[in-house]
């Protein structure tokens, strides 16, 4: 049983998936066997979902007037999509990276899905990002004395620059070849 009444449904185009929307939370099941594979808890009460073509994502719609694009394997959002009034109605597009929110507000607006990838930094606050000239990796600065390079393609850490105090700032040559990273006592390394 459910802690509550579900408020919508969305089966995989696979049709091997089955999420709900059941208060504030999605809580998804694999219907061969019927066991629940995932509980992703939100802000707001969950009014409508819709799954990627390929099942790695949802759409959810939120009564705090809000839809988010999440990884249905970890919850993370991979981006959020303003309205003025609840989102009451999602799709996500089966073949182009776009999604369809329809709100209280007398509004149906069609979003480019912008963001890529996710790339998890782990604790802490980063106190920048640094993106290569080529868009091949990504440089998170901090927290701590570490500037770390991540490939865009994969999300996997490439390698990590020391600043030698808490790192405040990175830069990338135009040719990729150096990295800048300044720390807070006011010295600045090359690699």
């Amino acid at each position: 049983p459910l802690a509550a009444p579900a408020s919508t449904l969305a089966l995989s185009r696979d049709n091997l998936v089955l999420a709900a929307g059941v208060g504030k939370d999605v809580v998804l099941w694999t219907l061969a066997d019927g066991k629940e594979v995932a509980k992703l808890p939100q802000a707001g009460d969950v009014l409508a979902l819709s799954f990627s073509a390929d099942k790695t994502r949802l759409l959810i719609g939120r009564a705090d007037d809000v839809a988010l694009l999440v990884e249905v394997a970890t919850g993370t959002v991979i981006q959020s999509f303003a309205h003025a009034g609840a989102v009451r109605g999602v799709v996500a597009h089966p073949s182009t990276p776009a999604v369809v929110t329809a709100s209280a507000d007398k509004s149906v607006v069609v979003s480019p899905v912008t963001c890529t990838r996710v790339i998890p930094l782990g604790k802490g606050k980063p106190n920048g990002v640094v993106v290569s000239p080529g868009n091949e990796r990504v440089l998170s600065v901090g927290p701590g004395k570490d500037v770390t390079s991540w490939n865009t393609g994969s999300g996997a850490k490439e390698r990590v620059f020391e600043a030698g105090a808490e790192a405040t700032a990175a830069a990338i040559s135009k040719d990729g070849q150096r990295v800048a990273v300044g720390a807070a006592d006011g010295s600045v390394k090359v690699y």
